[in-house]
């Protein structure tokens, strides 16, 4: 039986040719099993994002070396626009071949197939090729087909409330995408079950179902307590499985109750205490989760499974006393911040590039994201707060959204994780290996080169898409802590389209001596003068869909010595040093035991940066500091959260 990456390489890999072009409409090329066979054929894989970008890649790497019969890379360049548009200079001297769903499904709807989730494709082929169909299937055959062998969905077998929730809350806790064209039919073939209990609750969206389980876990706690027969019984086996995850991981909260003793043991769980035990107990538990999900971690959607439990330890961590336990935290962070670093070393060249949607994947998938789905008129603010780790953002949601439950998800930041290198990508929607010149190498500080590059990479997206007179604008330097920003804010109420920057996080840890648990406290008073949720609610009333993420987190980190290189360096941080050649980066590598080489071939070979390992910084030897730069849970994780009207 064939692979997927059989079906979809069967030609190319076989090609003598070490310039190829692969017109891929269908995203075929971003599954990871296909990008994994590239890699272990010594091909580089490059992504046609613009003409511009694309011509500055061609003239440095691919023209130089047309006439060399010794070729020692070899190149796909995977483009969406038709062969017949790649300018002749360079058509001429490529091969060229066509991938797409219809040739490998070629029994199915295509349109039906081409909504599934690219990381979801190669599980389908398999399936696909056991329950060949005999004939062509139309599109609500495809789609039964699909529901069935994928999302392991038979329409036909859901009679009750229960078996409704059986396949929601597996599909939500997996955080497994439905396709919008899926959950449709799903709705139109249970229209004359009339199941009352989830009317008017978008059971498909994420958040929706989220909200409206909670309140039924409450009813329902109520309802045992007062001997009362539930709407759902949620206890049904198939639901508790998730249901007891989801109430451990803190995606469902416990509910105050005064009658805990009415409950049957395995109920209590759902039911918060204040208790200085239970606060430790729920601590252990998640601590022992997130060794177990970190344990078989392979995918970047376990990753970003763990870092919202990661986040709520991180919350307790500072309420803790007993010092057990926190020895207990320090080992654990250890171990997970090594299979972290592991993983990512390997993994890192797939969720580059990895798609854009059903979601963002990594931070410079987030412009083409918000393009994908803004609507003619739309009022857009992409916020970047400067700094903000995923813990944090939990403080910032209770201040400017109240009750609300938007969409959250955790993104990758590019590595190092410095603003230099991270929010570039956010404002320019590629990855930093096509925003980096020869020149930047002789800058010594490409902090510089991003502030000024920044607001004209987020002008020229926008703009070639745009019709005149939309106003399309860019701010950094945004503080929200006094009136003295309020010139640029009413510029920024006045935008069509705004890209922003809060700094006011990052300031706080740059400062001397900042503590872990002072962040927290320094927030709070950041929120109670009032100004964040001031100009949030002054976005959503002047109609922004508002988008909001990081350039990058922050961890406590232990200094272990550090050394100083001047002129040699581009930039310097107590997690990231990055060199201005290979020389310099091994010179560096020498002074300095637990560095690591990030390679500089995510740059171009323009910026050669080293990293320090685990929790260690260069510092002063045992000095504790907040920083970023380098490759942690807390760093790279970061949130991307969607504010829609």
């Amino acid at each position: 039986m064939k692979s997927l990456p059989d079906a979809v390489l069967e030609k190319i890999k076989y090609s003598r040719h070490w310039f190829i072009f692969v017109y891929d409409p269908d995203q075929l090329l971003l599954v990871e099993s296909i990008q994994r066979v590239i890699i272990s054929l010594n091909f580089q894989f490059f992504q046609f994002f613009d003409p511009f970008s694309f011509r500055l890649w061609y003239e440095s790497e691919i023209r130089p070396n047309l006439y060399n019969s010794d070729h020692s890379f070899h190149f796909i360049v995977r483009i969406e626009i038709p062969i017949p548009e790649i300018p002749y200079d360079i058509f001429i001297h490529a091969e060229t071949y066509e991938v797409g769903l219809a040739s490998i499904f070629d029994k199915l709807s295509t349109p039906v197939v081409k909504n599934l989730d690219v990381s979801l494709l190669e599980q389908f082929y398999e399936s696909y090729q056991t329950f060949l169909p005999q004939k062509r299937l139309g599109s609500n055959e495809t789609t039964e087909l699909i529901l069935r062998l994928v999302f392991s969905i038979n329409i036909d077998a859901i009679n009750t409330i229960e078996d409704l929730f059986e396949n929601l809350i597996r599909i939500h806790y997996k955080r497994i995408y439905l396709p919008s064209d899926y959950s449709e039919y799903i709705l139109q073939k249970l229209e004359t079950k009339k199941f009352s209990e989830v009317d008017g609750i978008d059971i498909f969206d994420y958040s929706s179902f989220i909200d409206h389980l909670q309140v039924l876990w409450n009813q329902y706690l109520d309802s045992v307590i007062n001997g009362e027969r539930p709407k759902i019984f949620l206890e049904k086996t198939e639901i508790w499985v998730y249901l007891d995850s989801m109430i451990i991981e803190g995606i469902i909260r416990p509910v105050s109750s005064q009658s805990i003793e009415n409950l049957p043991p395995r109920l209590r769980i759902g039911v918060a205490h204040d208790s200085a035990e239970t606060l430790e107990n729920r601590f252990l538990d998640l601590l022992h989760r997130t060794v177990s999900l970190a344990n078989i971690a392979n995918h970047y959607s376990d990753w970003q499974k763990i870092c919202p439990i990661w986040a709520d330890i991180l919350n307790l961590r500072m309420k803790v006393q007993n010092q057990k336990h926190i020895e207990k935290f320090n080992t654990v962070q250890s171990n997970v911040e090594e299979l972290f670093l592991h993983w990512i070393q390997k993994s890192y060249p797939l969720i580059l590039n990895a798609p854009y949607l059903p979601e963002p994947v990594m931070v410079h998938h987030i412009l083409p994201y918000i393009k994908s789905k803004r609507k003619n008129g739309d009022k857009i603010a992409l916020i970047v707060i400067d700094g903000l780790a995923f813990y944090e953002w939990e403080l910032i949601q209770k201040e400017i959204l109240k009750n609300d439950n938007p969409k959250i998800i955790p993104v990758f930041a590019h590595i190092p994780t410095l603003t230099s290198i991270s929010r570039k990508s956010i404002f320019s929607g590629v990855p930093p290996f096509y925003l980096f010149e020869n020149s930047d190498q002789k800058s010594n500080s490409i902090n510089d080169i991003t502030q000024s590059k920044e607001r004209n990479l987020w002008i020229n997206y926008w703009s070639s898409s745009e019709t005149r007179g939309t106003r399309i604008s860019h701010f950094t330097g945004i503080r929200l802590k006094d009136i003295t920003d309020q010139s640029k804010i009413q510029e920024i109420y006045q935008s069509d389209i705004v890209g922003l920057v809060i700094n006011t996080i990052d300031e706080f840890i740059h400062e001397e001596n900042f503590s872990y648990t002072l962040m927290p406290k320094k927030i709070r008073e950041w929120l109670d003068q009032g100004f964040v949720s001031q100009f949030f609610n002054t976005l959503q009333e002047r109609g922004f869909n508002i988008f909001i993420t990081s350039d990058h987190g922050h961890i406590l980190a232990q200094g272990i010595g550090d050394y100083n290189e001047g002129e040699l360096l581009t930039e310097n941080s107590k997690r990231a040093k990055i060199f201005k050649d290979k020389a310099f980066q091994s010179r560096g590598m020498s002074k300095l035991d637990e560095q690591i080489i990030w390679p500089s071939s995510n740059f171009n070979n323009i910026l050669f940066p080293l990293l320090m390992s685990g929790t260690r910084s260069y510092d002063k030897k045992n000095h504790s500091s907040l920083c970023h730069g380098g490759i942690s849970i807390e760093e790279v994780l970061v949130p991307f959260i969607e504010i829609l009207r």
